[in-house]
């Protein structure tokens, strides 16, 4: 069922990305599945570039990051989750634009959040994209 859930959710990010309301409709979307609002995060990144930001993900609640571009021009982005200790704790690598993780945390700790332009039209421009994460 998260499967299929996740699809649909996917389908629908990409058919609302690139308008000034993505931020708003994703949101929307999200609670409309139960979800609450967490962090947004975003950056101007050019291809290659990466961001992180650290986060306390707690015990006993379901988690989705989604990582998506604001800005035309974004072929790939990439979307990595890492434990307190630098180990690799998730990634969402497709050919697409947006990416997702979703998981269920276990145990209450800090982990670091990393979206990276993959891809993208211009490699000497740089281009906004933003983290938003959702717990319910």
């Amino acid at each position: 069922m998260k499967k299929l859930l996740l699809s649909l959710f996917i389908v629908a990010i990409a058919t609302v990305a690139f308008s000034q309301s993505t931020e708003r409709e994703v949101q929307e979307l999200m609670e409309n599945e139960g979800y609450s609002l967490s962090l947004t995060k975003y950056a101007y990144l050019s291809e290659g570039e990466t961001f992180s930001e650290w986060k306390t993900f707690y015990s006993g609640n379901d988690y989705v990051v989604v990582c998506f571009p604001e800005d035309d021009g974004v072929n790939d982005a990439d979307l990595y989750l890492y434990d307190d200790d630098g180990s690799l704790y998730d990634k969402s690598t497709t050919d697409d634009n947006v990416e997702v993780i979703e998981f269920t945390c276990y145990t209450t700790r800090e982990m670091k959040i990393v979206m990276k332009n993959y891809d993208s039209y211009s490699s000497y421009s740089s281009y906004q994209i933003k983290f938003m994460v959702f717990y319910k």
